[in-house]
């Protein structure tokens, strides 16, 4: 079974939904903090949530998760919704050890980002 990485950076940061959705218990030391340059996190008119948009000399932290299997993938692809698609890109650990990873991107146009800042709290 082929196994791949994923960088999230909102909501899946939280490892106890990112257990809900994946139906499995997911361990704390599984994610690593990673870097993802190149994109800026936006908050979301009207939404909980945050994008990621390319933009230069910026930078979004999150987390690497490696592992997510075939069966998974539909699973995460779900909970983002058709507004997103996947992406790759390239992600810095700790170190400056970079690691390709897949991250769900927004596709053009379809939310209305805000300038204030995206965080757990709201």
């Amino acid at each position: 079974m082929r196994e791949d990485a994923f960088f999230f950076y909102g909501t899946l940061m939280d490892r106890d939904l990112l257990s809900a959705v994946l139906g499995r218990y997911v361990w704390p030391h599984v994610l690593a903090p990673a870097v993802l340059r190149g994109y800026r996190r936006r908050s979301v008119h009207g939404a909980s949530h945050p994008i990621a948009q390319r933009q230069r000399n910026a930078s979004v932290d999150g987390v690497i998760f490696d592992g997510v299997g075939t069966v998974e993938q539909p699973r995460l692809s779900a909970y983002e919704g058709d507004r997103y698609e996947l992406v790759q890109a390239l992600a810095e650990l700790p170190r400056r050890r970079c690691r390709h990873a897949f991250i769900f991107a927004p596709r053009r146009g379809a939310y209305v980002v805000s300038n204030r800042p995206w965080t757990f709290a709201g």
